[in-house]
């Protein structure tokens, strides 16, 4: 009996992970759901579910996301992108594909490109890792665009600004162009949160111009 209460104890305490918002130790049932979150955290997430987005940016066929972008979910963000906690990334990147099944169907899953400048700053791309874990069948995540200018913040723009300072900063990389990977494919956008939708238009626009059939957008948030 008190070799049995061992187990149970070291099961229970050290080998089931943590739910990563209230830090409470997950239950068996609860882990192939939402792994890393409880039950009660999970159900008071702010979920988009996905839903097509209201309006559309004319270049995207349809923007997805997997959350609204407020409460828990900016504070993820935040972490993420400016206090180096990238172990919440494997969570995230299940996230977004478990509750996205259509992801399947494109040929090409791509994220948004940092500048070289900003990748130096931050060390990552936030964008990229969300696609990084398994599940995302690693053979159809490429890197197809690339930032060939650097452009300041966009949400520290006006929408007008917005426009303006996007345009023209991402190119298809030249081998791929050279094999015409992109040419009559669907492809499915990545980054972290969509706001004006200004980047995401104008690298489906980028994608279109060299024949991609069709582009669509997958945020976090």
């Amino acid at each position: 009996m008190l070799f049995r209460k061992s187990i149970d104890f070291i099961v229970k305490n050290l080998l089931l992970p943590q739910c990563l918002i209230c830090q409470t130790h997950l239950k068996k049932t609860e882990l192939s759901d939402a792994p890393f979150l409880c039950f009660e955290c999970s159900q008071g997430l702010p979920w988009y579910h996905h839903k097509p987005a209201l309006q559309t940016p004319p270049y995207l066929n349809h923007c997805y996301s997997t959350f609204f972008y407020h409460e828990q979910v900016r504070q993820w963000v935040l972490q993420v992108k400016f206090h180096q906690q990238e172990r919440l990334f494997p969570m995230l990147s299940h996230l977004m594909y478990h509750t996205f099944p259509q992801a399947e169907a494109f040929d090409y899953i791509t994220p948004i490109p940092l500048h070289q400048k900003r990748f130096r700053q931050r060390g990552f791309n936030q964008s990229l890792e969300l696609v990084r874990h398994p599940i995302w069948q690693q053979e159809r995540v490429k890197t197809l665009l690339i930032r060939k200018r650097h452009t300041q913040e966009q949400a520290k723009l006006s929408r007008k600004a917005r426009i303006k300072n996007i345009q023209n900063a991402f190119e298809v990389q030249a081998n791929h162009v050279k094999a015409k990977l992109v040419k009559d494919c669907s492809i499915l956008l990545i980054d972290d949160v969509m706001t004006s939708g200004e980047t995401l238009n104008e690298a489906a626009k980028t994608l279109k111009n060299q024949g991609a059939k069709t582009v669509c957008s997958l945020t976090l948030a």
